[in-house]
């Protein structure tokens, strides 16, 4: 398997979602998730095959629960086909939204201007309404597979970033318990709100992607991930101006550090 190739014996139905598709580029998310972009004729939607592993369908199944769920309220991918590797895994074909992420080199070279869609996008995930929605990622469960994950020695702190890698397992999730915050401000999150997952035009937001991780929770969720993207990508000195597109005049310094903190877990 290479970046230019794609898998062997992919379900009929996948096959014939691809068409005459060739890959663009590979990427490797969580929990052993592979998605290959997928390079399509002139004047067809962007396309994106995602493998799960057979210990964990569920990475991809997840997104296209969610998926279904959003539907309209949101310009987001449409699911082609979906079916069952004969390895046991799953595989899902979407339909992505027009645009290029907001990574792209086209929009970090104009900062200011992908910092204020950025927010926007953000936004646009925080106003859906949660009446109904059936996907929860409150706190309290989160914490709970986190002590799960713990009874079974599965994490490696080597594999934190700094500063977090200099602490044992053990005394980070003190440092978790000690800093949880009093109260929540429950919205319906992505669950990994990044640069690459906003689809950006010339005239805004055209789209959000990779909705595996959504779900009813906090706000600061999406507000940390997307804190540390804008440092690392555009710079910490444009932080201030994505909190006043976003419409937060002080943004909680000890929620974002404790957000910041429990992404390392997950």
């Amino acid at each position: 398997m290479t970046a230019t190739t794609l898998p062997e014996d992919l379900p009929e139905r996948i096959v014939e979602a691809l068409g005459a598709a060739s890959v663009g580029g590979v990427r490797f998310g969580r929990r052993g998730l592979v998605a290959y972009e997928l390079n399509v004729r002139d004047g067809w939607p962007v396309r994106t095959l995602k493998l799960a592993p057979a210990n964990d369908p569920f990475a991809v199944l997840a997104e296209v629960d969610r998926l279904e769920w959003i539907d309209r309220r949101l310009p987001s991918p449409k699911v082609l086909a979906s079916a069952q590797l004969a390895t046991g895994g799953h595989a899902v074909v979407l339909s992505l939204p027009p645009g290029t992420r907001a990574s792209a080199a086209e929009h970090l070279t104009r900062a200011s201007r992908t910092v204020e869609y950025f927010a926007q996008a953000l936004r646009f995930v925080h106003e859906i309404p949660i009446e109904n929605c059936p996907f929860s990622s409150r706190l309290e469960l989160r914490l709970r597979s986190i002590e799960r994950r713990m009874t079974i020695d599965e994490y490696d702190t080597a594999t934190f970033t700094p500063p977090y890698n200099r602490y044992t397992i053990e005394r980070l999730y003190e440092i978790l318990i000690e800093s949880k915050p009093a109260e929540d401000d429950d919205v319906f999150t992505h669950g990994s709100f990044g640069l690459d997952v906003a689809l950006l035009d010339q005239t805004g937001v055209s789209g959000v992607i990779d909705w595996g991780q959504a779900g009813i929770a906090d706000r600061y969720v999406d507000l940390a991930s997307a804190v540390r993207s804008i440092a690392r990508t555009l710079g910490p000195e444009q932080i201030p101006q994505f909190f006043h597109w976003y419409g937060l005049k002080r943004a909680d310094p000890r929620k974002l550090d404790f957000y910041a903190l429990l992404a390392e877990f997950e």
